[in-house]
């Protein structure tokens, strides 16, 4: 797995985490967003032309493990940067972008209207 995926993926473990933990929100929720998360991040990699058959392996069988209901373990990103060259990065950017589209539960709307930010004075 190249560090750069690895990367995200312990990025949406931890949102997964911080949901269930600290939003409380449930199991199968945090759970489906986990799954959605990483199949994103598979269909990005390949939309941005990766050819690291390896990486994109691992990609699918962790959105396969995640759809069985297992929750991976973060990677060890420190032993990834003694295994891996310093490749070179790319960088995407949205300039201008059309639109822009967040999926909000009415759970998520609820919990958005009690926090302490969004009371009104």
């Amino acid at each position: 797995m190249k560090r750069e995926y690895a990367d995200k993926i312990n990025s949406l473990l931890q949102c997964f985490h911080f949901n269930k933990e600290f939003l409380e929100w449930n199991h199968d929720y945090s759970h489906q967003l986990l799954r959605h998360g990483v199949s994103h991040l598979y269909h990005f990699a390949m939309l941005q032309g990766e050819n690291d058959e390896t990486t994109l392996e691992e990609l699918r069988n962790i959105i396969i493990s995640i759809t069985n209901g297992d929750i991976p373990k973060p990677y060890d990103l420190s032993s990834m940067d003694a295994e891996q060259p310093e490749a070179a990065s790319k960088t995407v950017m949205f300039f201008k972008p059309l639109a822009v589209t967040v999926e909000v539960t009415p759970e998520m709307l609820q919990q958005l209207k009690q926090s302490p930010r969004c009371q009104r004075r």
